[in-house]
Order: structure tokens, then sequence, then C-alpha cells
């Protein structure tokens, strides 16, 4: 079984996203029992709490359904996941920072990598944004979800 891990600053908007997309997308290929994923974020602000309410209301509208709680990265998730996918360059490079042997940054990605059309770049972060921020991150993200998992995933 393949695990994923989709990381961002505080796993209430990017990473619990591409966390419940990949999700979604796996079940409708009849793949969920191939693959496992999970998110998390580098920072403890949001430990304990839901996604924020406007990344909810946009994933439910779109048939997403956010239901983790945050939480933070540990060092344990090098062995525990195949794919460690951070949203932004920042939170790669602290990830790389942890990291302790070739095997673990082996396992290190910025999700755009996946994406010809995104490569390179961060996935926005609509924290600060209104609601049409919260739509531009969900549709990178389906785009990055699909790209993922047809190239890694079958």
């Amino acid at each position: 079984m393949k695990k994923v891990l989709f990381v961002c600053l505080g796993n209430i908007c990017r990473s619990p996203a591409g966390e419940s997309i990949l999700r979604h997308f796996l079940e409708k290929e009849n793949k969920s029992h191939k693959v496992e994923v999970d998110s998390c974020g580098i920072g403890d602000w949001h430990i304990g709490q839901q996604a924020h309410p406007q990344m909810r209301k946009a994933a439910k509208d779109r048939g997403y359904h956010l239901t983790g709680r945050a939480k933070k990265f540990k060092q344990s998730y090098f062995q525990d996941f195949d794919y460690i996918l951070a949203a932004e360059k920042s939170v790669l490079d602290h990830l790389q920072s942890l990291a302790i042997t070739s095997e673990d940054l082996s396992k290190l990605h910025l999700v755009t990598d996946f994406s010809e059309e995104h490569k390179g770049t961060d996935v926005p972060d609509p924290y600060y944004g209104g609601d049409d921020h919260f739509e531009e991150t969900l549709d990178i993200l389906e785009h990055l979800c699909r790209e993922f998992m047809n190239q890694h995933l079958n």
C-alpha cells in the first residue's frame, strides 16, 4: 500500500483539501484500498482544530468532506509515508531541514512538481483571502491531485 502525506503551514486549508481531493479521486477510480492519504502542517497553531470554515464550505460544495483535525508533522512520518507533498517551497525547505537520511529527502516533493502547468510554484494559501481564493486553491489542488494520481498511483 502506498502512503501519501500532504503538508502545509497549519493543516487547515491546503493540506486537508489535498488529502480529501486525492481520497475522493482514488475512491472514484476504485483505488482507495491501494493508497492511504493523510495531511498535517509544520506549525502547531491550529492543532486539534477542524479545517478553516471557508475551506470546508468550498470543498463540501464540490463533494469533498474535510473531517480531520489539524496535526503537526512528526519525524516518524518519514518512515510512515512514501510521498510527502509540500504545498509551498517554505514548507518543503522546513521538511528538508528535518530529514536525516537521503531516503527521507527522496520522499519530499513540492506538490506542484507533478504538473507542467504549475511546476515549481506554490499552491496559494487562501487563509488571508476571500471566497474566491478558496475556489482557486481547490481548482489547483484538483489538477495537481489528478496529475499525481495518474503519474504515481496506477
